[in-house]
């Protein structure tokens, strides 16, 4: 009995040496230096990140049209505790929206120049408020 521990323990030992042996190995392997992208490719990133904060922005613009709705209806019906919820909600919707502009106004200064501004509406900033 004591010599099928022995055995097992001296397996279960050389296992994970090997195993930790093995890690260590590959752990050490250097990786190559990420290559730089082109300029063609940073003018796309710049197009795809500007129309996906468009479409976020428009999306924002839409939901706090709702929302001002359905607070003006509450109001109406002196629903007061449901009219401050929705005013909280508001609040940090415009602040969403205030975040998302400046993003892509920062996005548009920095294309300015380097992309070509015709190709891409995207990097233009947007004027909704």
């Amino acid at each position: 009995m004591k010599i099928t521990k022995i055995l097992a323990t001296a397996l279960l030992t050389g296992s994970l040496a090997i195993g930790t042996v093995g890690i260590a190995s590959a752990a050490t392997t250097p990786e190559p230096p990420p290559a730089k992208p082109s300029q063609e490719q940073l003018c796309t990133r710049v197009h795809n990140v500007g129309l996906r904060l468009e479409n976020l922005e428009e999306r924002v613009l839409t939901h706090e049209q709702k929302l001002t709705t359905v607070r003006d209806h509450a109001a109406a019906e002196g629903k007061t505790d449901l009219v401050a919820k929705i005013d909280a909600r508001l609040a940090r919707l415009r602040e969403r929206h205030d975040k998302i502009a400046a993003r892509l106004n920062e996005l548009h200064d920095k294309a300015q120049g380097r992309c070509d501004p015709a190709g891409s509406s995207a990097t233009a900033p947007s004027t909704a408020a």
